[in-house]
């Protein structure tokens, strides 16, 4: 089966669409990405591609650009009369997905992350084949059998049993782009004094990680960056976090209890929808950012650390958001289709 892969934007898009492509082993893949998009920097050029231009905002302004994307769209005709399906991951080049299939007369399919439909998607999902959810909930209409909820496919690639360790440690982490409103308030909550049991691993961006430096001690460990998140949440029992796509799938899958403070400057605030969605369940813990402070914030963690029976409630609540093997049930429903 050959498919056209879909994702750019951002790592809550990409990160899915990639861990879906390692699992597709068995089929052919292309990825149609944007030209100097985000993804264009983390793909690996061994995987084929087709690029197309960034145009979005030329397109809103300026209709005729629409004629351009069609062009750029049928110069790779021979490519993409061979595919057999289009997934798309989010992000604008899923309305870009959405043309080829009208265009080619291909099925296509959508994978949202975010517990809402992003605006591309919400487009494209009268046309699709198949919507595959993160979340139950999403699927307002039970009886409606175009939408199946399978998961992120990150999951696939981050689940897996955690360290033994000593003490409690606690991660923060606000995001690729960092937070100073949020540093500032772990700055605060580390200036107290802490509990030696309790080990605080702070990601605080280049930008401030002077600033932070000299709040190391024994239990608190300051990092500008790290580039394999996954084992150093494998060795958490605490993350503190925003609420984008791709964490809210990892602390999932490592059935990892997280206080989540959702960025108030996202589309839609979907991240408010998400952190919400596992809050309501007593799966996590939600401080909107407008009422964060270090009192609160160190409150929070500490109920955490003393009160064990409070944390396996977390995390067995955590569970029925876990859903396995979601690129292979998403590939199978695929392929079935065909048959």
């Amino acid at each position: 089966m050959h498919i056209l892969v879909l994702a750019s934007g951002s790592g809550g898009h990409v990160y899915p669409a990639l861990s879906f492509v390692n699992k597709a082993t068995q089929h052919k893949i292309t990825y149609l990405r944007i030209k100097n998009g985000f993804e264009s920097k983390i793909l690996d050029d061994s995987l084929p591609y087709l690029d197309v231009k960034n145009q979005l905002k030329s397109y809103i302004k300026h209709p005729r650009e629409f004629f351009k994307l069609r062009k750029e769209i049928k110069r790779n005709k021979d490519v993409l009369k061979e595919v057999d399906a289009i997934v798309c991951f989010g992000g604008f080049v899923s309305f870009i997905g959405l043309i080829i299939s009208l265009m080619y007369n291909k099925p296509l399919y959508l994978h949202e992350q975010n517990k809402t439909l992003g605006d591309a998607n919400k487009i494209a999902q009268f046309h699709a084949r198949k919507i595959f959810v993160c979340f139950e909930s999403s699927i307002l209409n039970p009886k409606n059998k175009k939408y199946m909820f399978v998961g992120n496919p990150r999951m696939d690639e981050v689940k897996g049993n955690k360290h033994d360790h000593l003490g409690f440690n606690v991660l923060f982490f606000a995001g690729s782009l960092s937070s100073s409103s949020l540093n500032n308030i772990v700055k605060e909550l580390l200036e107290k004094n802490i509990p030696s049991k309790i080990n605080f691993y702070v990601i605080t961006g280049e930008k401030q990680f002077k600033e932070f430096s000299s709040l190391k001690k024994n239990n608190v460990h300051i990092l500008s960056y790290q580039k394999d998140m996954i084992s150093l949440m494998r060795n958490m029992d605490l993350v503190i976090m925003r609420a984008g796509a791709t964490s809210i799938s990892e602390v999932i899958a490592f059935n990892l209890p997280a206080i989540l403070i959702p960025s108030p400057n996202v589309k839609h605030n979907h991240q408010y929808e998400n952190a919400y969605e596992l809050a309501k369940s007593n799966a996590a813990i939600l401080i909107e950012e407008k009422d964060c402070t270090s009192e609160k914030l160190y409150k929070e963690i500490e109920v955490l650390f003393k009160d064990y029976t409070q944390y396996l409630v977390i995390k067995n609540n955590l569970k029925k958001f876990y859903k396995e093997d979601v690129c292979k049930n998403m590939l199978k429903v695929i392929n079935n289709e065909r048959l």
